[in-house]
């Protein structure tokens, strides 16, 4: 009986011995992940503000009318409210009424911003919205303050020179195998608004090349670093794995469109649109289905001298007349590259539009907008 005690004694000892080092064990990596965390919040003692205060602003809902940004206007310490066409109100929460459909350029509450022909492509954002995490930037104020890299003779980085020439091999678009890339900036449309002001040529003579980057040096004293770094991150997203995720966004949502508007035009004797036949894409490797970035429109009536008007006037659409781009006036161009909200906008009034055309017996189905 004395040794059946015993050995209960010793298992019960076992136990709480095991008992013990189990809390033990478990208290100290309590106590590494807490250093880790205090450590990781070190790491982050500069960047940490920058990163609270671009989630807090890209938080602000602006009634899913409009967006706020860091280098917006702040009332009362909170950025305000940028609302998208034909929405206005510290929320963008109300509705304009009579606004014109936006087929024209990116616009505010205010209008069109510029006369110029480039265009904002708005309809990228929700690709990027998706690969926020990536795609973010933080810029410290000491990056890379002289004009030129270690390497004089060299004017972008080396990862972004390995990212552009990766691009191309993606796209199959160009040989950069044994030439240079020479940057410069220009003012155009582009996948993200970190490559506006920037453009890229793939040069084969070594003496162009060199003279090209003595004229960019002199024109412009080389381009913003801060630029260059968000251009890599950028093309670092649309490169990842075979490439082909950030173009199948835009082919799919421009198609989509384009079919849509197509269907529309299809019962009109008023309007004609450009013919565009199905091709084979060497990128998609298939036959690849139109997905243009604009509608080109023809007033065919002898009455309609300016179709710019015709559709401003009579279907409330803004568009882009013709004559800005060397053809005539019963022309009128309008863009395929826009939010989604100017886009559903824009289709409404042409069903609505096309609709008065009495003589058509037109009849779209209420569903087009689903298609």
């Amino acid at each position: 009986m004395a040794k059946i005690q015993r050995c209960n004694y010793v298992m019960y000892l076992l136990v709480l011995i095991l008992l013990m080092m189990n809390i033990f064990f478990f208290i100290k990596e309590l106590e590494s992940k807490s250093k880790c965390s205090e450590q990781e919040k070190k790491k982050l003692s500069w960047s940490q503000r920058a990163a609270e205060e671009a989630e807090a602003v890209a938080s602000i809902s602006c009634s899913g009318h409009g967006k706020a940004y860091l280098d917006g206007l702040v009332v009362g310490g909170i950025p305000t409210c940028e609302c998208y066409t034909c929405y206005a109100g510290p929320d963008c929460s109300l509705l304009i009424p009579n606004c014109s459909a936006n087929a024209f350029d990116s616009t505010t509450q205010w209008g069109p911003k510029r006369l110029g022909y480039s265009w904002d492509p708005l309809f990228y954002e929700p690709f990027w919205m998706e690969n926020a995490e990536s795609s973010a930037v933080v810029i410290a104020g000491w990056h890379r303050m002289a004009y030129s890299f270690p390497d004089p003779t060299s004017h972008l980085s080396q990862e972004l020179e390995k990212t552009i020439r990766k691009l191309h091999s993606v796209a199959n678009n160009a040989i950069t195998d044994g030439r240079y890339i020479a940057i410069g900036k220009i003012n155009k449309e582009s996948v993200s608004s970190k490559l506006k002001q920037m453009e890229w040529a793939v040069v084969k003579d070594v003496n162009v090349y060199n003279r090209t980057k003595e004229y960019i040096h002199q024109a412009d004293m080389e381009m913003s670093k801060d630029t260059l770094l968000g251009a890599l991150t950028i093309l670092g997203v649309v490169t990842e794995g075979d490439g082909k995720k950030f173009f199948n966004f835009a082919h799919e949502i421009l198609r989509d469109r384009w079919e849509k508007i197509s269907h529309i035009f299809s019962f009109s004797k008023r309007f004609s649109i450009q013919h565009i036949p199905t091709q084979y894409c060497t990128f998609l490797n298939r036959a690849r289905e139109p997905s243009p970035a604009f509608t080109w429109v023809k007033c065919k009536r002898e009455e309609d001298k300016n179709c710019t008007h015709v559709f401003l006037e009579e279907a409330n659409i803004r568009g882009h007349p013709g004559s800005g781009f060397f053809a005539d006036h019963t022309y009128v161009r309008l863009g395929l590259v826009t939010r989604q909200h100017d886009f559903d906008m824009l289709i409404s009034r042409l069903e609505q539009f096309i609709s008065q055309e009495e003589e058509n017996g037109y009849c779209i189905s209420p569903s087009i907008n689903n298609q």
